[in-house]
């Protein structure tokens, strides 16, 4: 009985940390893609 717990424990966490590893990076990027840093490099380099 704990053996089956135990893994359906495991498959539940494992299927979080995969879903959670697909979702972060578009997490961890929306601070950068919105500070204006793209759009200020984009404006220096067509002013050059």
């Amino acid at each position: 009985m704990f053996y089956a717990l135990y893994f359906e424990i495991h498959h539940l966490v494992a299927s979080a940390a995969l879903g959670f590893a697909r979702v972060a990076p578009i997490f961890f990027f929306l601070p950068f893609l919105n500070s204006g840093v793209l759009s200020g490099a984009a404006r220096f380099y067509r002013w050059r």
